[in-house]
Order: C-alpha cells, then structure tokens, then sequence
C-alpha cells in the first residue's frame, strides 16, 4: 500500500479520530452542496466584491493556502490513509 511518509510516522487513528473526520467531511458535503445551491448568488456577489479585500491583494498566498488545505483534507480524510490499530 502506497501510504505517504508523513502519515507512517502518526500514532494509530482513534475511534474519536474517525468521527472527526467523518463528521468534517459531512459539513464540508453540505457546504458544497449550498454552494452549488446558491451559485449564481455567489457569482454576483464575488464580482460586485472583484479588487477589494485582503485576497485580491494577496491572491498568489491565498491559492496557495487554499491548495494546501484542500491537500490536507483529502489527504486526511481518505480512510486508507488512515493508520491502522493493531
């Protein structure tokens, strides 16, 4: 099995682990579903919002952070990547 390096060095997930993650993936499911929802509001109000703000002057560290969160969680929220418990 093809396990990152990283996540070879982390302790076992607990059983409260699981329901973190499960819990955090079913947020984050209905938050993509309102999203989806809501699109064309959501489309309007970024442009209405277009050069202002702290990420229209940052936008390069803003997609970086966003990639990397986004790595993170489906990283860590794959159930084979999890460490099993003996």
């Amino acid at each position: 099995m093809n396990e990152a390096i990283a996540l070879k060095l982390l302790p076992p997930a607990s059983p409260a682990a699981h329901i973190v993650v499960s819990t955090t993936l079913g947020v984050m499911l209905v938050l993509t579903a309102l999203a989806l929802l809501l699109r064309a509001r959501l489309v309007h109000w970024a442009r209405a919002q277009a050069g202002k703000g702290w990420i229209s002057r940052h936008g390069s560290a803003a997609t970086v952070a966003t990639g990397a969160f986004i790595g993170l969680a489906v990283t860590f929220s794959a159930p084979p990547a999890w460490p099993r418990r003996p």
